[in-house]
């Protein structure tokens, strides 16, 4: 199962793939495993912390932006991929 958020393209992605949209980020998160972050948006950096995911039993989290401050993860699995920078 996928599910996922975006908050600016939802509406279009609902044409093209086959998904369960979520209505918030924590929403999307929640029991994921692997969590993974393919967007650049400040709410996605301001939102995802640890605790967070921790609360939402998420115990991986793929970072594909590199939007978020690897030393911030030490309690689950996280990686961060990708060449992105702003």
């Amino acid at each position: 199962m996928v599910k996922a958020y975006d908050p600016r393209a939802l509406d279009n992605s609902l044409k093209v793939v086959n998904f369960i949209p979520a209505k918030s980020v924590e929403e999307a998160l929640e029991g994921c495993e692997p969590a993974i972050i393919a967007t650049g948006w400040d709410e996605f950096k301001e939102k995802i912390k640890e605790d967070l995911l921790l609360r939402l039993n998420v115990k991986a989290l793929i970072d594909a932006k590199r939007i978020l401050d690897s030393n911030e993860f030490r309690r689950i699995k996280f990686r961060a991929i990708g060449l992105y920078t702003e």
